[in-house]
């Protein structure tokens, strides 16, 4: 009746509020709840969390189109999804992104050996329809960054955008996996960030004064 079915429909707007609607998978904001929910635990001390990004999916939206691909970030998302262990969690944090939270990473080879399997789980040949020109199988490959944190974590936020820092080095740096280098993260430090927009304010307002130091050879 309609009882019943304004039930479901309800069931339905709580679970898309915390979850992707394309893939099903739990969202951006899940996954960092998840991650702040195990930061109190004695059991959980070393932690990671991977961002697998997708090559090529907007290539194939643009080839093949919208429809095709976002099935295929489906079967992808499946497919990262079993090659999960019991007590890692997938999410999807972004249109082509993956997040995977490792709350028992013993090591950072663990975590290596993690991503790996990740990759090759969005590098499995995926069948096409039919009617999908023009190839009737694709594989797809993808770039993993890594945050490993052997010690608590900070917040799930911070461990979020350590790995993304990862993945943009990882990208940087022509690898399939990187791990969060907090050397190469001065350019997105909270002082670099402060000293960029006053750099800005500073060139609109015509306020910096050039100097040249003359080179002088004995």
């Amino acid at each position: 009746g309609a009882a019943l079915r304004n039930a479901r429909i309800h069931a339905e707007h709580a679970f898309y509020a915390t979850h992707d609607r394309l893939t099903g998978l739990p969202s951006r904001q899940l996954l960092i709840e998840e991650i702040e929910n195990t930061r109190g635990s004695t059991r959980v001390v070393a932690v990671a969390l991977l961002v697998v990004d997708v090559t090529g999916y907007r290539e194939i939206a643009g080839a093949l189109g919208h429809e095709v691909a976002e099935d295929l970030l489906v079967r992808i998302g499946h497919q990262v999804e079993g090659t999960a262990l019991s007590d890692e969690y997938v999410s999807h944090v972004g249109t082509d992104q993956f997040g995977i939270y490792l709350p028992s990473a013993s090591s950072q080879a663990h975590v290596h050996e993690r991503a790996l399997a990740f990759l090759g789980a969005v590098a499995q040949p995926i069948e096409l329809d039919a009617s999908d020109p023009p190839a009737a199988q694709v594989s797809l490959r993808a770039t993993v960054g890594a945050a490993y944190s052997p010690t608590a974590v900070g917040s799930g936020s911070e461990l979020l955008r350590q790995a993304t820092v990862a993945l943009t080095q990882a990208r940087s740096d022509n690898l399939t996996v990187g791990f969060y280098d907090p050397a190469k993260d001065q350019v997105n430090s909270p002082a670099a960030i402060v000293l960029a927009s006053e750099l800005r304010a500073a060139l609109r307002g015509n306020q910096l004064d050039l100097h040249y130091q003359p080179i002088i050879d004995l």
